[in-house]
């Protein structure tokens, strides 16, 4: 059952990350524009940053940026506009080869809190990108969205507003046992399978979800994705979610910030001045392309409208088919998107053709390249590479043969009709009335999905003792 109109709350909000590679003086000819502190003598800047030469020309084009600048500059609330931060991240050594003289700084921008169902607001993201490829055009720059850089976004309900606690548990369930195929519209570099200590030797931010699960509340035992989906169900507060990520393992301290999917802005911490109350999606590698950005937004919100939509019969069969090896990424897209949204192959077609044409110009068109132009040409061999579809379908195998997704390695699939599921819960609602005449709707409802992810559980683990 896919979703038949945009949930009108729905908001959200991206997070670019990328590198700028330029000469030490690529934009000092906009030093007499920028602000300094008082004490700066405008015609000696020898040498600007590129966070602020960006928050300068998002300004100077109509669009409201800060988050650059000195104390001179006004604090800006950083969801009402865009702003400009430095990150961490870095080149290849094979891109910066390529570069010898230039300077790199890592970049983020952060947009502001856009509507979902408003078209403008993609708009206004494709401007943003429009003026970073002009200052390509106009500087002595190029601005690199590589390996490790992400596209982070948020999903929320409106600043402010907590999204309800029912809609994040049915999204934290749906992403937790369909990560197989949720680990197919990714690059390679971003499917993990981490088993141990060893794995870590450098850290990611965009852990899986089933490292937590198996190494959490419920341990590595004899454990499986309905498990899983039941302690989740379980939560009784965002309070709740967010702990399933608190984690000390590996001589590491772990927190929902280094998942594929964070939900710890949903914990209204009394610490924080700003709490975005968002749902964060952080696995998707870096991109400056708009139409990858647009689409992979909208694949995001339609998740969303799937989670807040769908009756408990349609939810719990497609959780279901998360069994199912024949049940690929294409055929989730259709469920929680329709037919129109062929988000995976899509994706991977921009992606490589991107790359492709890339490639194909610079190597035909300029021999020998320049710096920029030899950038340009490894980091597109690069992007090409990471999606390679072979690599990705290697490490999603190596997860499912070893159980990471908490999945039978038995290719026998769970067949449970959706009236069964029904009675599960009906019967379920029933016991607990009958012991409990006073607990609320909302509860007794969870209460009954949980028990009925139970016995999907048993159930699910006799079928894979009957497989070996």
């Amino acid at each position: 059952m896919a979703p038949a109109h945009i949930w009108p709350s729905l908001t959200f909000g991206v997070e670019l990350e990328f590198i700028c590679v330029y000469k030490e003086d690529a934009f000092v000819k906009l030093a007499q524009y920028l602000r300094f502190g008082s004490k700066v003598d405008r015609n000696k800047v020898r040498h600007v940053e590129p966070g602020h030469a960006i928050w300068y020309k998002l300004n100077e084009a109509g669009i409201e940026a800060g988050g650059w600048g000195n104390d001179e500059v006004p604090a800006v609330d950083p969801y009402s506009s865009w702003s400009v931060f430095c990150d961490d991240l870095e080149l290849t050594g094979t891109e910066q080869d390529c570069v010898p003289g230039y300077l790199e700084d890592p970049l983020e921008l952060s947009s502001p809190v856009f509507n979902l169902g408003d078209e403008e607001s993609f708009q206004q993201i494709e401007r943003v990108l429009q003026v970073l490829a002009s200052m390509e055009d106009d500087f002595d720059c190029m601005f690199v969205s590589n390996i490790s850089c992400g596209l982070h976004v948020h999903i929320g309900c409106g600043k402010g507003t907590v999204i309800p606690l029912p809609v994040a548990k049915r999204v934290f369930q749906l992403t937790t046992a369909h990560e197989h195929n949720f680990d197919a519209l990714h690059a390679a570099s971003r499917i993990l399978a981490p088993v141990n200590s060893k794995d870590f030797y450098t850290i990611s931010p965009y852990i899986p979800l089933s490292f937590f699960h198996r190494n959490g509340r419920l341990g590595s035992g004899n454990y499986n994705v309905f498990d899983w989906l039941q302690s989740i169900e379980e939560s009784r507060s965002n309070g709740d979610l967010s702990r399933f990520f608190q984690l000390d393992w590996g001589g590491e301290t772990f927190n929902g910030h280094w998942a594929t999917v964070n939900f710890d802005n949903l914990f209204l911490s009394e610490e924080s001045e700003f709490v975005p109350r968002t749902i964060e999606f952080r696995q998707h590698v870096g991109t400056l392309d708009f139409a990858e950005i647009s689409r992979y937004v909208h694949l995001i919100g339609n998740v969303f409208n799937y989670c807040y939509q769908a009756d408990d019969d349609h939810f719990f069969e497609l959780l279901v088919k998360a069994t199912d090896t024949k049940f690929t990424v294409e055929h989730l897209m259709h469920a929680v998107s329709g037919p129109a949204h062929n988000y995976a192959s899509i994706t991977r077609k921009i992606s490589q053709s991107r790359c492709e044409v890339d490639s194909a110009h610079f190597a035909v068109s300029r021999y020998p390249l320049c710096p920029l132009d030899a950038l340009k040409d490894q980091n597109s061999r690069e992007v090409r590479a990471n999606h390679n579809s072979r690599s990705m379908n290697e490490i999603r195998a190596h997860k499912l043969e070893t159980g990471l997704y908490g999945l039978n390695q038995s290719p026998r699939a769970l067949r449970v009709h959706p009236d069964a599921i029904s009675e599960m819960i009906v019967k379920a609602a029933g016991s607990l009335l009958a012991s409990t005449p006073d607990v609320r709707f909302d509860e007794l409802s969870s209460q009954a999905r949980a028990i009925a992810f139970g016995k999907l559980a048993r159930m699910y683990r006799d079928l894979g003792s009957r497989s070996k």
